[in-house]
Order: structure tokens, then C-alpha cells, then sequence
């Protein structure tokens, strides 16, 4: 049997695209034990779910660190310790991280234990972190380049022996700085946990409800669905607007609400449990993502997307390159002009306008994840990509 150690820069559980691609990996037999860090007393060594959690607590010191690590060592020596602590006990045959940052310290690990290693990208890092509140600090900008961490990734994708990456024009931004044996695994659900009945849930009003659920910061583009939802209330009475989430840019947003005069249309609940999300999901009409363009957003697969689809909600997406392909391929959804208040408005129209057009929308979505855009089908990427290490 193979064994696999994971290392995931948060702590555990959950993370649900880690969660799933563990399952699939102990369906094929691979041995998976998970490194992460803790806040708290949690046990050191856990056996959760059919692998092995291993844990070491973290400062708030030494975390903050992070986003200085190209430049302070503090951060990486505290992983590096972490990591070679359990490959001294345990032998390994390939390590298995989970995003850029640690690229160097787990790389350096692979080669002193003999172990193959892969990257998995869940984001476009070094664009991720240009569009992060707290990069942007001052304490930040003295420890903190954009371009150290452009020069970081192309230095270490191309040194991996596989690279794992979200969507298709993730990939090939990937190959372009060199990386080999680059594979994609989409941020897809497990259709183990959810209904698949095609029936919707009954209202008992007349409302449309619009929802968001996610982050809340400047580059989520909230801004503009809500200005654009502002002008469709002057027709249409019976809406509301439902944000679920939390973060810096909230406060803004309720005075951008208060300042259209909607505050009577949009609800603001905070964050929520995941099993809450969803059922805030099953609850609305139109599940809505105002993503701004950018590098990152460009090349991302957001989990809404197909948690929406799941739910049997159309999705009225900003046009962000690989959310609109799969829009437009599964005809789930609508699609606007980013940072357009008027775009958002006119996409938002057509469904009120046509509210038959709701649902079948929904159910366009709800098909395509049924019957592609799951783990089921998605799994097999990352099967291939181990088989071809000799890894299961």
C-alpha cells in the first residue's frame, strides 16, 4: 500500500476539495495521513474518517509570519520542523501539498525523505494574495513583494513532479512557467452528501429572493450587484437580496445598501455553518457571483458555483473567464459585464421578467453536476495524475 502525507496550511477539519480528494485516494487504496496546524489543544495525532490527522499547535506570532515567509525564515522552519518530525516516523512515498506558499519547505523535505512530490494549486497565489486586505497593511508591505511571490511560483511549479491545478485556464497559466505534468481537479461536490431529487423545494411567498454566500471584500464585486439590483426594485417589487458572509469590506456594503435606500430589500446574516448555507440556498431563487476580473478570477473554480447547481438555483455570474465557460456550456446561468451595475440589472431582468426561466435554469445546473461536474467523474483527473507516479 502507498502511503501519502497531505500538508495543508490551516487547521483541519474541514476543507471540503481536501475531504474529497482524500476519499478518493483511500477508494484506490492509498494511505493518507493529513499534516496541519492547530490554534488550540486539539490531539496532537487523530484518526478521523479513514486516515491519519497530524497536528502541531501554532503562535499567532509565527502565523502572522506567513506573509513575510520569503523573507523570515520563521514561518517555513516551523513546517519544516512539523513535516520531518512524521516522515522520521513514518515512511512515505510521495508528499502531497495543498497550495503555493510552503513550495520550498516541502519541496526540501521531498528530497531529503526520497519522496515524490505534487503541488496542488487551489488558487493563482500570488494573484490571490495582490487582491488580500492584509497584504496591503504597512507591516505587510515591508515583508511582503508581489513580485517575490510571482518569481516564487514560476521558481518552484516547475520543480514538482506533478502539479494539480482548478480549471483549464489555471492550467495552462501553470504550464506557460514551466510546470510539468500538470493536471486539473475542479472544485466539484460529492453527490454522496445531497438530495438528487430534480423536484424544488414550495415557496410560501411570492418573494425572489437573490442570494451571495462567500468572503466579503472589494474584489467580490458586490458592490455593483447591489446598485444593479437597486434599479430592478423599481420594477419589481416582490425581491430581496440575501448576503451571507462575513469580512472587512461588510460595513461598506450596509452603507452602500442604506445610501441606494434598500435596506428594507437586503439582508445582511453574517456567517454560517455550511449545513445553514445551504439551506439559505434551497430557500432563494437566484444564486448570484459578482466576482471581479482578474488573474485569479479568471482562473478559478469556486465551490458556489456547483453548490448552487446542486441546489437547483441558476447563477448570474460576472464574466469571469472559467465561471463563464461553465455557465454558458451548462446554460445555468446568466452572465454580466464586471463592475456593471447596469449588466448585473439587465441579467437580473431577464429572469424576473421570464420567471419561468428560474427554474429550468436551475435544473440545467443541477443535470450538469449530476451528470459531470462531480466527484464521481472528477476523481478519475486525480487518479491518473498518481497512477502515473506509481502512487495507487
Amino acid at each position: 500500500m502507498k502511503k501519502v502525507l497531505m500538508v495543508l496550511e490551516r487547521d483541519f477539519p474541514t476543507d471540503v476539495r481536501v475531504e474529497n480528494e482524500i476519499s478518493a485516494l483511500l477508494e484506490e487504496g492509498t494511505e493518507v495521513h493529513l499534516a496541519c496546524f492547530t490554534f488550540s489543544n486539539k490531539a496532537k495525532t487523530e484518526a478521523y474518517n479513514g486516515y491519519t490527522i497530524h497536528r502541531k499547535k501554532i503562535s499567532q506570532l509565527v502565523y502572522k509570519s506567513s506573509v513575510g515567509a520569503l523573507r523570515v525564515p520563521t514561518y517555513f522552519s516551523f513546517w519544516k520542523k512539523h513535516l520531518k518530525s512524521i516522515c522520521k516516523e513514518i515512511k512515505f512515498d510521495a508528499i502531497h501539498l495543498h497550495d503555493l506558499p510552503l513550495a520550498k519547505p516541502v519541496l526540501a523535505i521531498a528530497k531529503q525523505f526520497n519522496l515524490k512530490s505534487i503541488l496542488d494549486l487551489h488558487e493563482n497565489w500570488p494573484y490571490h494574495l495582490m487582491e488580500t486586505a492584509h497584504t496591503k497593511k504597512k507591516l505587510a508591505k515591508l515583508l511582503h513583494k508581489d513580485q517575490e511571490w510571482l518569481d516564487y511560483e514560476k521558481e518552484y511549479v516547475s520543480q514538482y513532479d506533478s502539479v494539480i491545478t482548478v480549471v483549464d485556464e489555471m492550467k495552462q497559466r501553470i504550464e506557460n512557467l514551466g510546470a510539468k505534468n500538470v493536471s486539473i481537479y475542479q472544485n466539484v461536490p460529492d453527490l454522496k452528501h445531497f438530495n438528487l431529487s430534480p423536484v424544488q423545494a414550495r415557496k410560501n411567498d411570492e418573494i425572489i429572493r437573490f442570494i451571495y454566500v462567500g468572503g466579503i471584500n472589494e474584489n467580490r464585486g458586490l458592490q455593483f450587484a447591489l446598485e444593479g439590483f437597486a434599479s430592478i426594485c423599481e420594477k419589481h417589487a416582490n425581491v430581496s437580496f440575501e448576503i451571507v458572509g462575513q469580512g472587512a469590506y461588510l460595513t461598506y456594503l450596509k452603507y452602500i445598501v442604506k445610501h441606494l435606500g434598500i435596506s428594507d430589500k437586503v439582508q445582511f446574516h453574517g456567517w454560517k455553518k455550511q449545513q445553514e448555507a445551504y439551506e439559505m440556498i434551497k430557500a432563494a431563487d437566484i444564486c448570484v457571483i459578482p466576482h471581479l476580473k482578474s488573474v485569479q478570477t479568471d482562473c478559478s473554480s469556486p465551490n458556489k458555483l456547483f453548490q448552487y447547481y446542486i441546489q437547483k438555483k441558476p447563477v448570474i455570474s460576472s464574466n469571469c473567464e472559467s465561471i463563464e465557460r461553465v455557465i454558458l456550456e451548462t446554460q445555468g446561468g446568466k452572465v454580466f459585464e464586471d463592475r456593471s451595475a447596469e449588466s448585473f440589472a439587465s441579467a437580473a431582468l431577464e429572469y424576473l421578467d421570464h420567471p419561468g426561466q428560474i427554474e429550468l435554469d436551475g435544473l440545467h445546473g443541477f443535470e450538469a453536476v449530476k451528470t459531470k461536474f462531480n466527484l464521481a467523474i472528477e476523481k478519475s483527473n486525480l487518479i491518473e495524475s498518481y497512477r502515473k507516479m506509481d502512487l495507487c
